[in-house]
């Protein structure tokens, strides 16, 4: 990886509040995270690394 720049400070616009609740961005980033870490899980050997209907 290789170093492109470097800040000393920066700014966040609106951090005291939430993003809405259908913000396309938080979204898909709460999705990937999902995804990522069931990539990254190993599955139990009850599960068969599928999820129960009833889930």
């Amino acid at each position: 990886m290789e170093t492109q720049g470097i800040f000393d400070e920066f700014v966040v616009w609106g951090h005291e509040t939430l993003p809405a609740a259908d913000d396309t961005f938080v979204k898909g980033v709460e999705e990937w995270l999902q995804f990522a870490d069931a990539m990254h899980t190993t599955p139990t050997s009850g599960t068969n690394g599928k999820e129960s209907a009833a889930a």
